[in-house]
């Protein structure tokens, strides 16, 4: 069977897959907008997805059984979704584009046409510890703070790289498979039109929600940290998530075809793949270090006396 090709495409059509595999979607639309009814106001596409990103991080953080007050919980995603909201842009201005934002440093804080993950990664952490320490949390609620947001920061990967498929933008490489996706959108993201391209960003949806799915799990059987000597552990699904996500990123920045973001930065790798190495290992290290069980370094300190 003959892939789909542009000549045969609706001519709505803002992008199609190619192939045997997605002629049935070939007529699919791209949405980088959303028009919202009864208002006729036309919405960003990603702003939705954020938007809904906040409340089902709000959701998460509140059904904890935890003795924290409803304005600190509130306090907490709200701080860590700024944190991380402007910590992408930041990262994105900083590695992607340094020379438009040295021109026009206000545009860092007003648009948000481009944002990187490594940079809300890097941000939202340090607030949740920052604050974390700042009120003084007890192991069990930082532990289960941590856990939660793990869980959360997965699914809300898995959304917001579908919102950059419907944008057009983190394209991947040229391909020939079938389930390759060709873009016809003038207002998406996507500079080369009509090309077969890896639809890498459902790869890293994928990826975000085969990491979420792996947690709940891990919370309910403990069956992950069990390979490192402590099953069940409350506190080791951010450890999982950096041993999982680290290796998992690196593998499809390789699909990636946006060479802006910086590339061979080390031995050709890019800027991401570059910070997937210390994320693996320190994912590596928080589990190796829940081997020993809490207490056990004062009980050995106490022996030796």
């Amino acid at each position: 069977m003959l892939p789909v090709s542009a000549a045969i495409l609706p001519w709505n059509s803002s992008f199609a897959f190619s192939g045997q595999a997605g002629l049935l979607l070939s007529g699919a639309t791209m949405l980088p907008y959303i028009l919202l009814p009864f208002i006729d106001l036309e919405v960003r596409t990603s702003s939705l997805l954020m938007a809904g990103s906040f409340f089902f991080m709000i959701w998460l953080i509140f059904s904890l059984p935890l003795p924290l007050s409803r304005i600190h919980r509130l306090f907490l995603v709200s701080g860590g979704f700024l944190f991380s909201l402007y910590g992408a842009r930041v990262f994105h201005a900083l590695v992607e584009s340094p020379g438009f934002f040295w021109e026009h440093p206000a545009a860092m804080f007003i648009n948000f046409n481009g944002m990187t993950f490594y940079g809300s990664f890097i941000a939202g952490s340090s607030f949740l510890a920052l604050w974390g320490t700042a009120w003084s949390w007890s192991r069990y609620v930082r532990d289960r703070v941590w856990d939660q947001a793990s869980i959360g920061a997965s699914v809300i990967y898995g959304v917001m790289r579908i919102g950059c498929f419907f944008n057009g933008c983190c394209w991947g490489k040229i391909s020939g498979l079938p389930w390759a996706v060709r873009y016809y959108s003038m207002r998406g993201a996507m500079p080369s039109l009509g090309i077969p391209v890896h639809p890498v960003q459902l790869y890293e949806a994928l990826l975000g929600f085969s990491i979420a799915l792996v947690l709940l799990l891990e919370r309910k059987s403990g069956s992950v940290s069990g390979l490192f000597g402590r099953p069940g552990s409350a506190g080791s699904l951010f450890g999982i998530f950096c041993l999982l996500y680290g290796p998992g990123r690196f593998v499809l920045e390789f699909f990636r075809g946006d060479n802006y973001r910086g590339t061979d930065v080390i031995l050709g790798l890019s800027v991401s793949q570059t910070i997937s190495i210390p994320v693996s290992l320190f994912g590596c290290y928080l589990m190796m270090k829940r081997r020993e069980p809490s207490g056990s370094s004062l009980q050995k300190k106490e022996l030796r006396t």
